[in-house]
């Protein structure tokens, strides 16, 4: 569908086909309760669920580790077995990326197989760390700021994506949402490089998790990474692996908000750790601004729903140091269009991209990306630097593409695409 076919959409229409999805996708079930996956999602939505009355008679899970363990109190079954034990409950997909699973799940023989969208919406549930559901009104009512977020994007994946976010939130499960890779979260390679000398911040480091994954792509070489995390436990962790680099690393156990000063915190230990007003306790609060210091040439940030509040109180910072900037845009509804037009307006000549890494809302990540650091693929090489010269005879051989001189990249290109980039050829 295209933007105006979607902004044309009947909100009633939409809000009631989402939420009967649960009831038409498993039919025939017996009214009980297995969630697969019984990691941070799958517990979020078992507490979700137990402050409804309602429980969950197991978990199903591809980790044999768990088999025959208790996770909050639900046994763990390997997916076989759970289908063979419970083969009238409705199996919900309480992971992020769910397409391979329920195709698992049918092969067993599993009849009555849902997202856990589809559970969120049919309960009326509040998932803390995915608030991107809601009525379909939200979107038909901010038609002109959905056009303007839309003509903001730089290249058809961007679109694409957009396109399919918007369908999936108006009405779940339609559409196909074109996701990358899991892995190539935050660092596309094929719209900028990173190279040796950068200053990373992580704004929401949990475990540390993406600066291990930034410093893998780097050789293990920066000239700065800064972690911000503010849940208790999950800073623990990551102050251990930041000793570990105490050359490159540091860590700050604060928020980053809009202000500085202290906010109130709820502490889970888990992903769904955050500010909140039925918070626990109270953190220092740091803003983008105060680490202006550091000259940052990158910055993530997942600060679980106030991603918008952080950019505006890094305004100076981005001004001044223009790093590449990639940020969530899935914790809320609205962020869908509301991130792209808030990056351009903070930074109007950075190049702004939207990456989808999983089937539902979730795992979307807006890239702002000033043009010195857009990555443009050299299409003779495909990205790779490298060309086969001659046939199958003893004068062939891999060498430098001419195009562009081994670098796999041109200049002056500044809508990428992914397609025609790839990884360097070997002899």
């Amino acid at each position: 569908m295209n933007l105006d076919e979607l902004l044309n959409l009947d909100p009633d229409e939409c809000d009631e086909h989402n939420r009967t999805l649960f009831d038409r996708e498993t039919r025939g079930n017996d009214g009980t309760l297995v969630f697969f996956g019984a990691s941070t999602l799958g517990r979020i939505m078992l507490d979700a669920m137990r402050a409804r009355k309602r429980g969950v008679l197991a978990f199903a899970d591809n980790r044999p580790l768990l088999w025959g363990t208790e996770v909050d109190g639900v046994e763990v079954l390997s997916p076989r077995d759970a289908v063979a034990a419970f083969p009238a409950a409705a199996f919900v997909v309480t992971i992020y990326h769910d397409a391979d699973v329920r195709r698992q799940l049918a092969e067993m023989g599993c009849r009555h197989a849902t997202s856990v969208a589809a559970m969120i919406w049919k309960h009326d549930l509040i998932c803390p760390t995915q608030r991107g559901y809601g009525s379909a009104r939200t979107a038909t009512a901010a038609a002109d700021e959905i056009r303007a977020a839309f003509a903001l994007l730089a290249d058809e994946e961007s679109r694409q994506v957009f396109l399919a976010q918007l369908q999936w939130r108006m009405k779940l499960g339609s559409g196909k949402i074109p996701a990358r890779p899991p892995r190539e979260a935050y660092f596309p390679a094929d719209l900028f490089a990173l190279g040796e000398d950068e200053v990373f911040i992580d704004g929401g480091a949990y475990d540390g998790d993406s600066i291990r994954d930034f410093l893998s792509r780097t050789g293990g070489k920066a000239r700065r990474v800064v972690g911000i995390e503010p849940d208790p436990v999950q800073y623990g962790t990551l102050l251990a692996y930041a000793r570990e680099h105490a050359d490159v690393i540091e860590t700050y156990l604060a928020a980053l908000s809009g202000v500085a000063g202290e906010v109130p915190f709820l502490a889970t230990g888990r992903m769904d750790a955050r500010i909140s007003d039925q918070g626990t306790t109270r953190v220092e609060s740091i803003t983008l601004d105060d680490l202006a210091h550091h000259w940052p040439t990158f910055v993530k940030l997942d600060i679980e729903g106030y991603e918008a509040e952080v950019l505006q109180g890094g305004r100076r910072m981005i001004a001044h140091s223009r790093p590449v900037l990639a940020v969530c845009a899935y914790h809320k509804y609205a962020d869908l269009w509301e991130i792209p037009r808030l990056l351009h307006d903070i930074a109007p000549d950075f190049s702004i991209h939207l990456h989808a890494y999983s089937e539902g809302w979730w795992e979307l990540i807006c890239y702002a990306v000033p043009p010195e650091r857009l990555r443009a693929a050299c299409p003779r090489c495909r990205g790779r630097g490298k060309v086969f010269f001659g046939g199958l005879g003893p004068e062939s051989h891999f060498g430098e593409c001419p195009d562009c001189l081994g670098t796999g990249t041109l200049q002056g290109i500044s809508s990428p695409k992914r397609e025609i980039t790839g990884a360097s050829p070997t002899n």
